[in-house]
């Protein structure tokens, strides 16, 4: 719904905040490039959640 109201860019920006890369792009011994703190998430759902008032 977000993203016919604002666009699929304004979606997609939102969402690589915190999974920038998918888990296939990521070699083993690299650190994980998206969140490990669920309040990170929280957010992103929140932003996502206010442009759709």
């Amino acid at each position: 719904m977000t993203e016919k109201k604002w666009g699929r860019e304004k979606v997609i920006n939102l969402i690589n905040k915190i999974i920038p890369k998918a888990l296939s792009e990521v070699s083993m011994p690299e650190a994980v490039p998206w969140s490990e703190h669920g309040d990170d998430y929280d957010k992103v759902k929140d932003e996502l959640l206010k442009l759709l008032q």
